[in-house]
């Protein structure tokens, strides 16, 4: 009788060990805000050392949750969405198009319903709807076009928005990639508008830590109740774990 009820505490004991793991990387996987840039907008930069790469009045019409705690899979249309960065100086060779530590972005609009009852035709409902600063830009040939890649970018979400979807207003992009069509030679001026692309806003610290996404079901929760179990009998198999003495 002893044995077995070490065996069971110690089984119990693994099992939860396992699930808080797992339970954590769910989580942190999960909470992202994905907001839809469209055709549009001003690229621009002089080229050449200490210049700078603008971009302008760049559409953003949407922002959807992919994950979140709240209103996952929602889209939400963005009225007057617009998007304007200024990267940080040219650091690149003379041959290339790339821009260092010291950019920052806005992105404004209204969402009906959202941040605010509804939205006016003159602008005068909008607000920020992402605030950031990044820290590398580089513009890179893919295929026949042109990719836009941001690096190292850390920001704030509308808080009322952030509400909505359940999440931190804190955030870390894990990507902002945008396609251009341009004109101009590497390393030297460029001018270019915006053909599609989109930001991924993943929480960052300080975001949510407690809730389980709202596509976990019981099925998940049994499978991983299995799947536990087999993981703890492996760690047995190879002495990993030992079952502790009968008193």
């Amino acid at each position: 009788m002893g044995r077995r009820r070490h065996v069971f505490l110690h089984c119990a004991g693994a099992i939860v060990v396992l699930a808080a793991v797992f339970l954590a990387v769910v989580q942190a996987s999960a909470q992202t805000t994905d907001w839809t840039l469209a055709g549009g907008g001003l690229y621009t930069s002089s080229g050449g050392s200490g210049s700078v790469l603008v971009g302008s009045n760049i559409p953003t019409v949407s922002v959807s949750g992919a994950g979140t705690l709240d209103n996952n899979g929602v889209s939400l249309s963005i009225v007057d969405g617009l998007l304007g960065f200024t990267s940080g100086s040219y650091n690149g060779n003379g041959s290339d198009w790339s821009w260092g530590a010291g950019g920052t972005l806005t992105l404004s609009g209204c969402i009906a319903g959202v941040t605010s009852t509804t939205c006016s035709s003159d602008g005068s409902d909008n607000v920020t709807l992402i605030s950031d600063d990044f820290q590398s830009v580089q513009i890179e040939s893919v295929g026949s076009g042109l990719d836009v890649v941001f690096g190292d970018i850390t920001g704030t979400i509308n808080a009322q928005v952030a509400a909505y979807f359940g999440i931190s207003t804190g955030f870390e992009a894990a990507s902002f990639i945008t396609t251009l069509a341009a004109s101009g030679t590497p390393g030297s001026s460029l001018t270019g508008i915006n053909v599609a692309g989109g930001i991924d806003a993943d929480p960052g610290p300080g975001g949510p830590s407690t809730g389980v996404p709202e596509e976990w079901t019981v099925a998940d929760s049994i499978a991983f109740f299995v799947l536990a179990l087999l993981v703890f009998g492996v760690l047995l198999r190879f002495q990993v774990l030992r079952l502790a003495p009968t008193q």
